[in-house]
């Protein structure tokens, strides 16, 4: 799931709401440089494996970047190394440190262990202008696989569920988690499946409908296939 397609989607959703005009008078061209920036290396070098099993193998990146946001700032490191490279030359032109702090702001805002404290900052009005409508739209953009034609949102989360049942089984093998049916384990990830599109899904789209009028009706497309 967390691959190159997954970035070229995210990618893809944030220039569709660009080519519909929704970021005019709102962004610079830098400032929407950097948002496109930052949703296509969102998960840049995604090791397949969630937080939660680094910080229980103690690794080299749960110990390099620590318990809070661990793989947003692994990210966020990577894509700004990436983008520093002299072969590419990307922010040679630009406010080199203005868009790396963008794009690592809003690479950030991807996690979604933190996802009820955004959105309470984005409710509180404590984010000013860009980076509030740059926070919600990288947001929408990253769950924008749960707005998809049907099939294609059912195709990414089985996807997103092989990921899960991998994970399990190396965490089994490691002796790191206890062993369960697959019955129990599919059970449990369609009931994670459905509290994540009404508590993370739902209350993020409904902000974006308030950003961005033109794409008010987004919400109403939201998914939730039970696939077994």
């Amino acid at each position: 799931y967390h691959n190159f397609h997954h970035g070229t989607e995210v990618l893809q959703f944030i220039y569709k709401m660009d080519n519909d005009g929704a970021f005019l008078n709102i962004f610079e061209q830098d400032e929407r440089f950097a948002l496109m920036l930052a949703a296509l290396c969102h998960d840049v070098a995604h090791p397949g494996k969630n937080a939660s099993y680094h910080k229980k193998r103690l690794s080299e990146i749960y110990e390099r970047f620590g318990s809070v946001s661990t793989l947003e700032k692994y990210h966020a490191e990577v894509a700004i190394t990436l983008l520093d490279d002299p072969t590419y030359g990307l922010l040679d032109t630009l406010d080199r440190d203005r868009m790396e702090s963008l794009i690592k702001q809003y690479i950030l805002a991807t996690d979604m262990s933190l996802h009820s404290e955004y959105l309470k900052k984005i409710q509180d009005g404590e984010y000013e202008e860009p980076l509030r409508s740059g926070v919600i739209a990288i947001k929408c953009a990253d769950l924008g696989l749960l707005v998809r034609e049907r099939t294609i949102t059912e195709k990414w989360i089985r996807s997103l569920h092989k990921e899960q049942y991998l994970q399990r089984e190396l965490e089994v093998q490691k002796g790191i988690a206890d062993d369960m049916s697959d019955e129990d384990f599919i059970r449990s990830m369609l009931r994670d499946q459905e509290v994540f599109v009404s508590k993370y899904a739902n209350p993020i789209y409904e902000e974006l409908g308030n950003a961005f009028p033109c794409f008010k009706e987004l919400k109403k497309h939201l998914q939730n296939p039970i696939i077994s």
